[in-house]
């Protein structure tokens, strides 16, 4: 999903392609979503990111 009218360089901002590509797949998916559907994303996306933080504090060593 390479945009060859992009002349910026990702890497000049600490990004990747895949990076890019995220973003761009992210705003082509919300930018037609109202407020509540966007809402109920973010609060999906947060609690994903809860999940995963508690994941890695379920494979830390007890000490």
């Amino acid at each position: 999903m390479a945009h060859k009218n992009n002349p910026l360089n990702p890497a000049m901002y600490g990004l990747t392609q895949q990076d890019v590509e995220r973003v761009i797949r992210i705003h082509t998916m919300c930018k037609d979503m109202d407020e509540d559907a966007f809402e109920q994303m973010e609060t999906a996306a947060q609690s994903i990111k809860l999940v995963a933080s508690l994941k890695k504090l379920d494979n830390r060593p007890v000490a």
